[in-house]
């Protein structure tokens, strides 16, 4: 997951790049995580959960009711297999969640600092 954050948006444009100029993918790309097979539905589903919970005061989490009619939905009748579902999207929500916490402070903190570094108003001469 944090993978698919940090480096998902640009990583098919480093590669591009590396196969470009005929030179190795960086070491975050080649070790890059591997999705097993079994996860592929409740990592898709996560994403599209996570349409669900903008609630206007920042990041939600997913409700427990949106877990439900997706699995609804998609035809996952088995009670273990939902309980499976709502366990791990419940893990990746957590995860995403203090993901884009921590991001938002990085940015703050940034502008912070960028704000200290401009002059305030012009000086006369």
């Amino acid at each position: 997951m944090l993978y698919a954050l940090e480096q998902g948006p640009n990583e098919r444009r480093i590669i591009e790049q590396c196969l470009r100029e005929n030179r190795p993918y960086p070491k975050a790309i080649a070790e890059a995580p591997d999705l097993e097979p079994d996860l592929t539905l409740f990592y898709l589903a996560f994403w599209e959960l996570r349409t669900t919970c903008n609630n206007g005061f920042g990041d939600g989490e997913i409700s427990w009711l949106a877990m439900q009619e997706y699995c609804d939905r998609a035809y996952v009748t088995d009670e273990e297999t939902r309980e499976e579902f709502v366990d791990f999207i419940r893990s990746l929500d957590r995860c995403y969640i203090e993901w884009r916490s921590g991001k938002r402070k990085r940015e703050q903190d940034a502008a912070a600092r960028d704000a200290k570094r401009k002059p305030k108003g012009r000086s006369r001469p």
